[in-house]
């Protein structure tokens, strides 16, 4: 039994393919509707940031999930693209 276990656990292995895992950060956004089109064009403009809430209250506040390697630059030029008009904070 024990033997043929170690055979199955060997195929799964051998067929498995390696996935690398980046660590990620979640950025909470704030700014005004106005602002939307700006933020909406800076976020396509970085791979793999996932829109995970969005709230439509006085303003538009988004959770983002962004790779922690890219936190820096997105962050950066957000606030360029609104001249310091959005509101980030780490979750």
């Amino acid at each position: 039994l024990v033997r043929a276990y170690s055979g199955a656990a060997r195929a799964v292995v051998e067929e498995s393919e390696l996935v690398l895992r980046k660590p990620r950060v979640r950025v909470n956004l704030e700014f005004a509707y106005g602002q939307t089109g700006k933020i909406t064009e800076v976020l396509s403009q970085f791979t793999g940031v996932e829109v995970i809430d969005r709230d439509y209250g006085e303003t538009l506040k988004l959770e983002v999930s962004v790779g922690l390697d890219q936190r820096g630059p997105l962050v950066r030029s957000l606030v360029e693209a609104t001249s310091n008009e959005v509101k980030v904070t780490e979750v």
